[in-house]
């Protein structure tokens, strides 16, 4: 089973090739905003250092947020073309899951985030390598008062130096990692399930800021349903 797996769900771009779960071929770009110019010679990078040919690929792991709306949409639409063109699965991971899978299995709390400007976050929770809730779209602070009951944390983001302080201020003895989401940890997950080329959409967990100052301006409330359909647009 041959598995190339795509994280260009934030600044951050990452390619990886698995043979079964066994990396083989690695290419990553951190702080770039340019994925459309960086993400094709990066899969080809991988695929000739490997030895590996396109048809001998089975499946794409693929990020499909939440993060960059613009990276989102080239790393979830180069992952469904292929698979169209070689008629093979996807496998659709959480870019928030793939932070977390970074670090070993632990049974205390790790909280990925990302920041989404305006003191808020893309958040999810996990615990020994799957989550325990839903990512979601929050204030930071009300991150912070829903994990006071966790003995342990392990907060980890690519953005950490921006909320750092607010963190170790509630939770002394919280670890802080700044890190990147990263290809080569994707196949960590555990019940792991392809999809069809079809079933794979961008998750957005929030509007893009123009898309939320022209509803203020119209007077309509963003809600899940909302957003939901944005993954389709």
């Amino acid at each position: 089973m041959i598995t190339l797996a795509i994280e260009a769900a934030n600044k951050s771009l990452s390619v990886a090739l698995f043979q079964d779960d066994t990396l083989i071929a690695s290419e990553s770009l951190e702080n770039t905003l340019q994925h459309s110019v960086h993400l094709a010679p990066c899969v080809d990078t991988v695929m000739k250092t490997a030895g590996v040919t396109m048809k001998q690929l089975n499946q794409i792991a693929v990020s499909v947020g939440p993060g960059s709306y613009t990276g989102l949409r080239i790393g979830v639409t180069f992952a469904k073309t292929l698979s169209q063109t070689l008629n093979i699965p996807v496998l659709p991971l959480s870019s928030l899951h793939v932070l977390a899978l970074s670090l070993e299995n632990t049974n205390h709390l790790v909280v990925p985030f990302y920041d989404a400007r305006r003191q808020n976050v893309f958040v999810g929770y996990y615990k020994n390598g799957s989550n325990i809730e839903m990512d979601e779209h929050l204030p930071f602070a009300q991150v912070l008062e829903k994990v006071k009951a966790h003995e342990s944390l392990t907060f980890i983001s690519p953005d950490m130096p921006l909320y750092k302080e607010s963190i170790l201020h509630h939770f002394p003895n919280a670890s802080c990692i700044q890190a990147y989401p990263s290809a080569q940890h994707m196949l960590r997950a555990k019940n792991r399930q392809c999809v069809a080329s079809d079933d794979v959409l961008p998750v957005y967990l929030k509007l893009a800021e123009a898309e939320e100052n022209w509803n203020k301006v119209n007077g309509i409330v963003a809600t899940n349903e909302l957003i939901e359909r944005a993954n389709y647009a």
